[in-house]
């Protein structure tokens, strides 16, 4: 009777439950995570862009097939063709070793050897941040892993250098 009687004097009450305020919730995040894979997929400052990237590959064998200069580099993710071997170096791999007196010195380990170089690669600079192939993020210090048409390449990074679009 109370129900009858606020809708015959015009007024309404109205009420939320629980339920309501979870799927008001849950229609919130999804337009808020559209609108954020949106963002990330354009990017504001999305292009693509040519970078050098100085490697290093420690202690490996002295029997290891080694990359060609101008060899093709292959994404991990996709497999599409993301650069070249720039050129690299071959150096003989010293530790650091103490004599029987305690002292510190270096010394060469045998059958290994130190590579270093350079690669030239295709990446997606968005918001200042380099991507290989879209998901790879390149930075400074970590380890990534390229292909060329006959080996796997894992190498650390060095340094990483924004080329000119000229």
């Amino acid at each position: 009777m109370k129900i009858n009687e606020e809708r015959a004097h015009g007024e309404s009450k109205v009420s939320f439950n629980i339920a309501d305020v979870i799927v008001i919730i849950i229609a919130l995040a999804v337009l808020t995570a559209f609108i954020l894979r949106i963002y990330n997929v354009v990017g504001v400052d999305s292009n693509t862009q040519g970078v050098r990237v100085q490697f290093r590959v420690n202690a490996i064998s002295i029997d290891t097939v080694l990359p060609e200069n101008n060899d093709v580099l292959y994404a991990p993710t996709s497999g599409t063709e993301c650069g070249h071997v720039e050129g690299y170096s071959i150096s003989t791999t010293k530790m650091h070793a103490y004599t029987e007196s305690g002292e510190k010195v270096y010394v060469t380990i045998p059958d290994k050897i130190d590579l270093s170089g350079t690669i030239v690669l295709n990446c997606i600079k968005t918001n200042g941040c380099f991507y290989l192939d879209d998901t790879v993020l390149l930075t400074v210090g970590d380890t990534i892993t390229l292909y060329t048409s006959e080996r796997e390449l894992v190498f650390e990074i060095l340094a990483i250098e924004e080329l000119s679009s000229n």
